[in-house]
């Protein structure tokens, strides 16, 4: 029995080496990560998308402008992840959010992602003929304008 709970412990010892870690105990880039889901999407357009499978396939091909941090604080803003966003301020009477592209965020094409991609997404799932998830969520929004 002895010898098994070595042997046990010298597996798991195994498995949590750091063969891929690199230099200076930073994770090295590249490799192929497979993700299994328990069936089929139905929709990957993002306001059809209704199931959990269908939700997390697509949380991985679309950016949000933030998205909230691995601490799961949404009062802090600085915990939030920026994605399409770079950063963004609030105006004086904090009643309106001016959000900033990063440069870099660009489509599958290569195009740029521009203010306008974000108003019309926007418009889209507000849009009640859509029927989006995102509806509900999305009340509490007037509007969104593209200042430049």
């Amino acid at each position: 029995m002895r010898e098994m709970s070595v042997i046990a412990l010298a597996v798991l010892i195994a498995a949590c080496s750091d063969s891929g870690v690199g230099k200076k105990g930073v994770a090295a880039n590249g490799g192929t990560l497979v993700v299994s889901a328990t069936q089929d999407p139905g929709s990957l357009f993002p306001p059809f998308v209704e199931t959990a499978t269908e939700k997390q396939i697509t949380e991985q091909i679309y950016d949000y402008l933030a998205d909230v941090g691995p601490s799961l604080d949404t009062r802090n803003e600085n915990d939030f992840r920026r994605e399409l966003a770079e950063d963004w301020r609030w105006s004086s009477d904090s009643l309106s959010l001016a959000f900033h592209l990063n440069p870099r965020a660009r489509w599958h094409d290569g195009r740029s992602v521009t203010a306008d991609d974000v108003r019309f997404t926007f418009e889209l799932n507000r849009n009640p003929a859509a029927a989006s998830r995102y509806l509900s969520s999305l009340d509490d929004i007037d509007s969104v304008t593209v200042a430049d």
